[in-house]
């Protein structure tokens, strides 16, 4: 068993500062422009809404109508574009949705479209960088944003028609790692054995975004070498938690991209209990946790929002 060194949080993720969290240099940019809203291909996804410096925009499932779910920590991620009371967005031609704004203070608000509001990403370094489609947050996903839609249903970019999946591959070296659809690793958290879901709450879950699904119509498809059981736990209603052989499971923010593993070994407060990644072929919960690396020390925590 190796031990994994992490860093804080603000040097390891830079997502409360440095680099990643620049929501104020979003906004400036976004009221600077107006700002205008484009459309163009990323990757494999074709006529989505991208900014005027053709950056990635993106929209969260469950805000849909304008019900904001995102806000304090959750904007240094997931930046909003806004404009001032005196300034509209502009479209350009490809975009047929209905622009409309939210109010984020009494001198901001925050533009929409097809009545979803809309994002930048922190770990979006470029233009045609689309790293936080598949983060599941706030009972929702982060999607892109489909340019010819005219109506919600159709406002979020979906590859697929079909609900999320969970695959087993190789991360950092290790083997049978079980991941979301967009390969980014889960993780559960000990104490949480049996679907509790309590421990992680408030700033907890905008460093531990749970996987989630509508509870109404989503299952989650298992790929090959995936072995567990899944189940669900009903939140909110209409939203419930996915769980591994009992496990809720979560993401990571410091994992900015597919194929990482940071959140391997961290100790939560208190009786929490250890993050640790999942063992996709584990068929029992005594199995479940990988358990890579030694616990680092529980002083590191607080960097980790919890």
């Amino acid at each position: 068993m190796r031990r994994r060194f992490l860093p804080t949080l603000a040097s390891s993720l830079a997502l409360v500062a440095g680099t990643l969290a620049t929501p104020a240099l979003f906004a400036s940019s976004a009221r600077a422009s107006g700002p205008l809203l484009q459309v163009t291909s990323v990757g494999a996804y074709h006529d989505v809404v991208v900014d005027s410096a053709h950056h990635s925009l993106y929209l969260l499932t469950s805000e849909a109508g304008g019900h904001l779910r995102c806000s304090g920590a959750c904007l240094a991620n997931w930046p909003a574009v806004l404009v001032t009371n005196s300034e509209s967005a502009s479209t350009s031609m490809g975009i047929t949705g209905k622009i409309g704004y939210v109010r984020r203070s009494s001198t901001e608000r925050q533009v929409t479209l097809n009545g979803y509001p809309l994002y930048r990403f922190a770990g979006d370094k470029a233009p045609g960088q689309a790293k936080g489609v598949g983060i599941s947050a706030f009972g929702g996903t982060w999607l892109l944003v489909h340019a010819a839609a005219t109506t919600p249903a159709t406002t979020p970019y979906q590859m697929a028609a079909s609900g999320p999946s969970v695959n087993s591959v190789t991360v950092e070296g290790h083997p049978h790692v079980l991941v979301n659809s967009s390969g980014r690793t889960l993780y559960l958290l000990t104490g949480e054995k049996g679907g509790r879901y309590s421990l992680c709450l408030s700033a907890c879950l905008n460093i531990w975004p749970p996987f989630e699904v509508s509870a109404l119509h989503e299952h989650v498809t298992l790929g090959a070498g995936v072995k567990g059981h899944i189940g669900y736990v009903v939140v909110q209603g209409a939203f419930a938690y996915v769980t591994f052989n009992g496990y809720p499971l979560y993401t990571f923010a410091g994992d900015t991209k597919a194929g990482t593993m940071n959140g391997e070994g961290i100790r939560a407060k208190g009786a929490a209990g250890v993050w640790y990644a999942v063992n996709a072929s584990a068929t029992t919960a005594a199995s479940t946790a990988l358990t890579t690396s030694t616990p680092t020390s529980s002083t590191t925590t607080t960097a980790y929002g919890y």
